[in-house]
């Protein structure tokens, strides 16, 4: 999904270390708050239109509790966008500290095999170094090919990390949207 082919483990790693994710708990945090607030306005909403349209049986109060219901309807279409971005935020918010995690230990496990192919290779070179026999002066140890050793694990993080962005693709463009506006009355 994402274009991660140019990037290794060690930039990718990068990458998701700078995803703000305090920022993204905002989110799930403030959309969560919304959604409470706006189903509270909307079980008052009902409870007061009930009671008023026991009491209030004439012409204007038909008109106004139509009025009072188009404000409903907007709260309630509110509630659930605000309930749909809460849920949508929670999935990417989640998403970001997996793949966070997952790429840390990708590439964590890269700099332990790193670590040891450069003292394996160090150690050939001081035992090739100490060996001062003739046959040995065009028998030099190999250095490791690093970047081939580290492919795999570049493999391994880029496909963790298009994972991800198909999951926020999809809650981007399918589960986060603006609440509707109320419009006020049609004739006042």
């Amino acid at each position: 999904m994402g274009d991660y082919d140019k990037y290794d483990v060690h930039q990718l790693s990068k990458m998701v270390s700078e995803d703000k994710i305090s920022e993204m708990k905002g989110q799930v945090k403030g959309w969560h708050g919304l959604a409470y607030l706006l189903q509270e306005q909307v079980d008052r909403l009902k409870a007061a239109s009930t009671q008023l349209a026991g009491q209030w049986k004439s012409p204007a109060g038909q008109e106004f509790l139509s009025q009072v219901g188009r404000i409903q309807s907007t709260l309630e279409r509110s509630l659930e966008i605000a309930n749909g971005n809460h849920g949508a935020w929670d999935t990417i918010t989640k998403k970001a500290e997996e793949t966070r995690l997952k790429v840390y230990e990708i590439e964590l496990r890269w700099a332990k095999l790193e670590g040891q192919k450069k003292q394996e290779f160090a150690d050939a070179q001081k035992k090739d170094a100490d060996n001062l026999s003739l046959t040995d002066l065009w028998d030099d140890p190999e250095k490791p090919k690093y970047n081939d050793l580290r492919a795999p694990f570049d493999r391994e993080a880029r496909a963790v990390l298009d994972a991800a962005s198909t999951v926020y693709d999809q809650q981007y463009w399918s589960a986060l949207f603006y609440p509707p506006v109320y419009d006020g009355p049609l004739e006042a």
